[in-house]
């Protein structure tokens, strides 16, 4: 009697990297794992992951890493600004050279700095960026100014009317801004209404302070304006600010809060996308809302708990407009600063994907639009360089487009069992695949029974580009079948849109 042929097609993987299930019990559309491939904007497929470009040609002027990353709307332009080395970098082209100022006071070179725009609340007022990181400087696109200090009423003798203490956070809410001084860090300061540059305290539309996070005293990690909301995180609380003035101002926090035992390990660690905001704990990631803090990361929580717990407040969360994509920057089991990036679609696929593994590590992220309108996510990274993260097949490409280096996609497929169940041998036939390649890109298929190890590989070869269909042969014979998929080649990001392995079912359990 002739063995019965059997097949399992697999032509979605929107389910993503899922490491918390064990592998066997995985859905079909989930993937076991996903280094340096991503769910594709595709809905179903996966593909190799975007390479890296430099957006300068030298290392910023100063020392070490970038500390800072914003683009602002500058009096001149869009205008990207990196701190580095305690210098301020400025330019307003995608690719160009930055131009540096070295201000009175110096930009700290190891504390992360907080960016806000703002402007006086008087007609035809210019928009400043503000900077925080232990200093508190105001750049108007061409000079820095720094703020901290005692300020006067100009009479004699003169009075001192309210002094800017150092701070180290700043977020612009309501038409004021919210500071964390420094020295007293489990205090919010704010602002005057329609003044960043006066923290005067009186009633009403003055400037005011509090503690929060009462019952712990924790210092504030964090801050983000979300909705009708400030929220203020601590390592292990967040809490929500609202109001305008004086009499309306509320701020909830312990158990009435927005959550009473979860918060946000660093200053980085809390990041607004279009309806939430993305919240990295020493627990996870959450997606917090004027009301709770929902935790988002369940399926990744091995690889998120084998991180280097004592490098979590260097964790850095940023928002990829142009994709919909969450990206955690975090310090891997063997990564020497964040070098290992995991990925979050909120768009139709709500997977997960990644690691993405880099050569270098990355200090922070901002959101940068180019001059043609579109989205991107830009990085600074410790070796002083300003990356586009979203760009070509090769990672720490040159600004001049040279250079660059190859890196690897591997994915894990969830097992295959066929129609015979995880108990009957089955013998592999062979492999059909469906994937866009460019000409002369590779595929390799590792495949193999039941053990850790893979019994054997095969080899798809782009041959024309777009999507084409692929026959490979193979042979070996178990119950579980176990597919991974690598590409290695030097050409092209491929696109695979479906498998399908075919085998005999031996009737033998």
């Amino acid at each position: 009697m002739p063995k019965q042929r059997m097949q399992e097609p697999r032509d979605d993987f929107g389910g993503g990297l899922n490491t918390r299930q064990n592998a066997d019990s995985l859905a079909s559309n989930e993937l076991a794992v996903a280094t340096n491939a991503r769910v594709s904007e595709v809905v179903g497929a996966f593909s190799k992951r975007t390479g890296t470009r430099r957006m300068h040609t030298t290392a910023l002027t100063g020392s070490g890493a970038v500390t800072g990353l914003f683009q602002w709307d500058a009096p001149a332009g869009k205008q990207i600004v990196a701190i580095c080395g305690g210098k301020l970098h400025h330019k307003t082209t995608n690719l160009g050279e930055f131009a540096t100022i070295t201000p009175t006071v110096a930009f700290s070179s190891s504390v992360r700095q907080t960016f806000a725009t703002s402007r006086a609340n008087v007609a035809s007022a210019p928009l400043y960026l503000y900077i925080a990181d232990g200093t508190y400087q105001r750049f108007t696109g061409a000079a820095v100014t720094s703020l901290v200090g005692a300020y006067t009423d100009g009479e004699e003798p003169p009075t001192t009317l309210y002094t800017i203490p150092a701070l180290d956070l700043i977020s612009n809410y309501h038409v004021r801004m919210f500071m964390r001084p420094t020295l007293s860090p489990q205090n919010i300061l704010w602002s005057i209404l329609g003044d960043p540059e006066d923290t005067t305290i009186g009633l009403y539309n003055s400037a005011g302070e509090a503690m929060v996070d009462v019952l712990r005293g924790e210092p504030i990690t964090a801050m983000e304006v979300l909705g009708s909301s400030l929220l203020i995180a601590t390592e292990d609380s967040v809490v929500r600010f609202t109001g305008y003035a004086s009499d309306d101002i509320q701020i909830s926090q312990d158990t009435e809060g927005i959550s009473p035992d979860t918060g946000a390990v660093g200053r980085l660690a809390l990041k607004r996308t279009e309806s939430f905001a993305a919240m990295f704990s020493s627990k996870g990631l959450y997606a917090v809302t004027e009301e709770s803090a929902i935790p988002i990361s369940e399926k990744i929580l091995p690889n998120l708990k084998a991180l280097k717990r004592t490098s979590l407040s260097s964790s850095v969360v940023g928002y990829h407009k142009g994709r919909k994509e969450i990206w955690l920057a975090v310090e891997g089991p063997t990564d020497t600063g964040n070098k290992t990036v995991y990925i979050l679609s909120i768009g139709a696929t709500q997977a997960w994907s990644g690691p993405f593994t880099y050569p270098f590590a990355i200090t922070c992220f901002a959101s940068f639009e180019d001059t043609s309108g579109d989205e991107w996510l830009m990085a600074g990274c410790a070796d002083g360089f300003v990356r586009l993260m979203d760009t070509g097949y090769k990672d720490d490409v040159l600004a001049d487009a040279s250079g660059g280096s190859y890196y690897t996609m591997t994915v894990e497929l969830a097992p295959f069992f066929f129609d015979s169940g995880p108990t009957v041998d089955k013998t592999l036939e062979r492999i059909f695949l469906q994937a866009d390649m460019v000409i002369g890109e590779t595929l390799t298929i590792d495949y193999g029974f039941d053990s850790t190890t893979y019994a054997g590989s095969v080899v798809a070869t782009g041959i024309a580009g777009g999507l084409q269909d692929y026959r490979l042969d193979a042979c070996a014979q178990g119950k579980r079948l176990r597919l991974r998929i690598r590409d290695v080649s030097t050409v092209g990001l491929s696109v695979i849109h479906g498998i399908v392995p075919t085998a005999f079912h031996m009737m033998r359990s």
